[in-house]
């Protein structure tokens, strides 16, 4: 379960009441399973501040494990992106990933994490297909990635642009 710290209360107990059933699942037929659940909210500062459900932070917290956020952890950044180029076919056959493509993506503050690293990756894909990447299309892929980062404009001026650019290059 991804970002369990946003579920809006009322998911939040129903999560809990199906989390407090643990032979429910097997007593109909169904399966066991073990839940994993991710959060960028502190669910246990979260929870003492009454924003989620503290019987549900306690189920979900039996082995917790601390993930320093992608700008904490540049060292991964290395094998991430060779993961997700061979993932997705990039540079397939030679070097998918520049090192100074890498020195690109370290030089990023990453706000959406591992996520947003994957999705680069994804639209690399799409636009170069098997292509090697260069430091000069990371560079494109994050400028045009940038309005990720920012509020929203409540235009299509910036939609226009984006578009724009992803035309110019078919």
């Amino acid at each position: 379960l991804d970002e369990v710290g946003q579920l809006p209360p009322a998911v939040q107990q129903q999560l809990l009441a199906h989390l407090r059933r643990p032979g429910a699942a097997s007593q109909q037929g169904g399966t066991t399973a073990r839940v994993v659940a991710s959060s960028s909210v502190d669910l246990a500062h979260a929870a003492r501040a009454g924003q989620a459900c503290p019987e549900l932070f306690y189920r979900l917290a039996i082995v917790p494990v601390r993930l320093d956020p992608l700008r904490e952890r540049l060292a991964d950044l290395p094998l991430l992106a060779l993961h997700f180029a061979r993932q997705l076919g990039i540079g397939a056959g030679t070097t998918p990933v520049s090192r100074q493509a890498v020195g690109e993506l370290e030089a990023d503050r990453w706000p959406g994490n591992v996520w947003e690293l994957k999705c680069l990756f994804r639209r690399a894909a799409v636009l170069f297909g098997s292509e090697p990447l260069t430091a000069v299309r990371v560079r494109d892929l994050l400028a045009e990635a940038s309005w990720m980062h920012e509020p929203p404009l409540g235009s299509t001026g910036r939609w226009g642009a984006l578009w724009s650019n992803l035309a110019a290059r078919n």
